[in-house]
C-alpha cells in the first residue's frame, strides 16, 4: 500500500453535501480470518479469529514460517483492520477539497466527535453541470 499524500477534511455541516454513510460497530461486522504459517517441515499451524457463526464472510491468509504468537498478532491486525467502528459508504462533497483515490478523508461531526476518524478513500466521481460540482468519495477503510 502506498502512503497517504493527502488528508482533506469532511465536517457534518460545514462542507459534506450530501452522505449515504453508515455507522457500524466492530461487533456488526460478520468477518473471520483464517491464519496459516506454512512449517518448513511441510506442517501447517492454522489460527481462526472473528465471527464464528456460518454466513461470516471468510478472508484466509498465508504466511510463512512464523510462530504462534506472531500468527495471531497478524490475523488480529487483519481482523482489525475489516472489522472497526466507524463509516463506510459515499460522503459527497462541493468542487474542494480536491480529493483524490488513495487520499485520506477525516470525518468531523461536532453532535457526535465519539464518531471522528480518518478513512482512505476508494474511489472518486466527480459530477457537474451549469451550475454545480461535486466529488463523490466512496470510502470503506478506517486508517
Amino acid at each position: 500500500m502506498r502512503p497517504i499524500k493527502e488528508t482533506h477534511v469532511y465536517e457534518f455541516a460545514r462542507n459534506i453535501k450530501v452522505n449515504s454513510l453508515k455507522y457500524k460497530r466492530k461487533e456488526d461486522y460478520k468477518y473471520k480470518v483464517i491464519a496459516i504459517a506454512n512449517k518448513p517441515d511441510g506442517k501447517k499451524l492454522k489460527l481462526t479469529l472473528g465471527n464464528k457463526d456460518n454466513d461470516a464472510v471468510v478472508r484466509t491468509l498465508n504466511f510463512g514460517n512464523v510462530s504462534g504468537s506472531e500468527l495471531k498478532k497478524l490475523a488480529t491486525a487483519e481482523l482489525n483492520k475489516i472489522s472497526f467502528d466507524g463509516y463506510t459508504g459515499t460522503i459527497t462533497g462541493f468542487a474542494t477539497p480536491l480529493t483524490k483515490a488513495g487520499d485520506a478523508v477525516q470525518i468531523k461531526d461536532s453532535i457526535s466527535p465519539n464518531r471522528e476518524g480518518t478513512y482512505l478513500i476508494e474511489k472518486v466521481i466527480i459530477r457537474y453541470g451549469k451550475t454545480y460540482l461535486e466529488r463523490i468519495n466512496s470510502i470503506k477503510y478506517k486508517l
